[in-house]
């Protein structure tokens, strides 16, 4: 059985893939399809004209780094110790 992965390519960060299909449905959402049309960096491309981020740009960036952050704490076991499948931290 293949799962289909969707890459978006991304000038910063290469290619983001969005692996889980959660991910995925919540980037399709018109909520966050909206965030193409504002600035990240506010009046700044007035001055810079490359300066044209924005905050859905910026939000893929940010999952992109957080899954690799989460990706490497999952692998240090100092991280894991004492923790199981089951258990809650409730």
């Amino acid at each position: 059985m293949t799962t289909s992965t969707r890459r978006i390519k991304d000038p910063v960060h290469g290619y983001i893939e969005l692996d889980e299909p959660l991910v995925e449905a919540l980037v399709d959402t018109p909520a966050f399809q909206r965030l193409r049309h504002v600035r990240q960096l506010s009046g700044t491309h007035l001055v810079y004209p490359g300066a044209t981020h924005t905050r859905f740009e910026h939000s893929l960036g940010v999952y992109h780094l957080g899954s690799r952050v989460f990706e490497s704490l999952r692998d240090q076991p100092y991280f894991t110790d004492g923790a199981s499948a089951g258990n809650s931290t409730r």
